[in-house]
């Protein structure tokens, strides 16, 4: 038999800003309450299950995250958004008026020009989307709120009550060239941030992220609009700013889709990419932004989570992984149960569904290498298969097959970025490479029914057997592309 598996305002020195994602401007749904995976103690920190390491280990932890230490794992929220404005002095010239001429300006013929006086005029910057359209972006037909509720098949919502907004006025201190450390450090120090966030100290339901975002100034409508489109995220379990706070800049990176890639990093996330044609890429080819998905460059699209980030965040337990054991050549699933090198994989749209419907296949690679670092393997390298929908369960968020000419997909094979285009994404097998540890997730190609992929390093060939649309696909393993295919029903 075959596994079920459908294969989801402040002025201090400009600071160093690498690591800040810098914004390109160019269903059926299960309980709230389910949970295919488990709560945990590990380290102190609830969690909910994960193949992942979202508590640290390997890393330090910067921070705490109230949400895992005192919250239920389908809760989200409460979210703080700062809006932070500041006042800068505009001089200008005004025609100098006299009494004597009537109120009117008037031409000195001693000084040869006209007489004017120069007045100071306070402007008040402030965030490029107002209260309202930030809070939009999070419950607007098409928002984040919409969108977690779908990527995490209905165990994460988060409700209009739970998004509260202030507004800290930051006199002369302009903040738009802070990072978000120093952001972070400045927010906290004003007595308005401390003391909403002392109304829910003795609260249940403590905040649990602090959004802050900062104002436009005359650079970012005119004559640099691209450069004052940034945002940052602190990311769960590394060292750097607290993981509970996000900053955004400019109005392309107050738009939902950035909101959640930098609470992505909040969870714990790092970049989704890919090989690429991208003037940005690195020289290996590699561009860590590039994969359709969340956590790439969301460039105003309705991408969702890949595969491999959904089974880090929990909202995939073990029962919905099959892991491939290369010493029998068994694909297992969560029980023991094993089938001989091929699996049915679900769409992940689908979402989980018990013990029959699997969304990931697991191939353990400690001898593959990495595209974006190709300088060792891992021994915690992990290559990731799902399937890819275009609709499945009337899904309204994914991957589409729309092609960046500018930032093309390109296939990783045998070791290197290849010149191959990735040009579909629907109805297709996805294979991805990700660390155990957080580490990016990288796609390295998608497939099509009667199409093959060897996995570099451990001699083995992914095949594509059959696709059912919007449903699943067979796919096998073998040791060569003709084994592989061999294997199929």
């Amino acid at each position: 038999m075959l596994f079920s598996f459908l294969i989801a305002s402040v002025s201090a020195a400009p600071t160093n800003t690498t690591g800040i994602d810098r914004i390109d401007t160019n269903s059926v749904k299960i309980d709230p309450k389910y949970n295919d995976g488990r709560l945990i103690q590990r380290g102190g920190i609830n969690r909910r299950f994960d193949d992942g390491d979202l508590t640290g280990k390997g890393g330090n932890l910067s921070g705490t995250d109230p949400r895992r230490l005192a919250r239920l794992p389908d809760d989200l929220g409460p979210y703080l958004c700062v809006m932070l404005t500041f006042t800068s002095t505009q001089t200008i010239a005004n025609p100098q008026y006299n009494p004597w001429f009537y109120g009117y300006p008037y031409y000195s013929y001693a000084r040869g020009s006209w007489m004017y006086q120069w007045i100071h005029v306070p402007i008040l910057h402030v965030s490029s989307k107002n209260e309202n359209a930030i809070r939009n972006e999070f419950f607007g037909p098409t928002g984040y709120a919409d969108w977690i509720d779908e990527a995490s098949w209905g165990q994460q919502k988060l409700q209009s009550s739970d998004v509260d907004f202030i507004t800290i006025n930051m006199g002369n201190i302009d903040p738009i060239d802070f990072d978000l450390s120093i952001l972070v450090q400045l927010v906290t120090a004003q007595q308005t941030y401390t003391n909403k966030i002392n109304s829910r100290r003795f609260s249940s339901r403590p905040y649990t992220r602090t959004l802050i975002f900062q104002p436009d100034q005359p650079a970012c409508m005119s004559t640099y609009p691209d450069y004052c489109n940034r945002a940052q995220g602190g990311i769960l379990g590394r060292v750097g700013p607290d993981p509970t706070f996000s900053r955004y800049r400019g109005s392309v990176s107050q738009k939902w889709q950035t909101i959640a890639h930098e609470l992505g990093h909040n969870d714990g996330l790092m970049h989704s990419g890919a090989c690429s044609t991208s003037p940005m890429r690195e020289r290996n080819g590699y561009w860590q932004y590039a994969a359709s998905s969340i956590m790439g460059v969301e460039r105003g699209k309705l991408y969702d989570i890949n595969a491999p980030n959904r089974l880090k965040l929990g909202w995939m337990g073990p029962q919905s992984v099959v892991t491939y054991n290369a010493a029998t050549g068994g694909v297992e699933d969560s029980a023991g149960a094993s089938v001989l090198w091929k699996a049915y994989v679900s769409a992940l749209n689908l979402g989980p569904a018990g013990t029959y419907r699997h969304l990931l296949l697991k191939i353990p690679c400690s001898t593959c290498t990495s595209a974006q670092d190709r300088s060792s393997t891992y021994h915690d390298g992990n290559v990731y298969v799902s399937f890819r929908g275009d609709d499945a369960a009337k899904s309204k968020y994914g991957v589409d097959d729309t092609i960046d000419w500018l930032n093309r997909l390109n296939t990783f094979e045998r070791g290197t970025c290849t010149n191959t285009n990735l040009r579909l994404m629907t109805n297709r097998v996805h294979v991805h490479y990700q660390r155990t540890v957080q580490i990016p997730s990288e796609l390295w190609t998608t497939l099509g029914q009667g199409e093959s992929y060897e996995i570099a390093g451990p001699a083995l060939v992914i095949h594509v057997c059959t696709v059912n649309d919007e449903l699943g696909a067979v796919v096998t393993v073998g040791a060569d592309s003709a084994t592989a295919k061999a294997l199929c029903p």
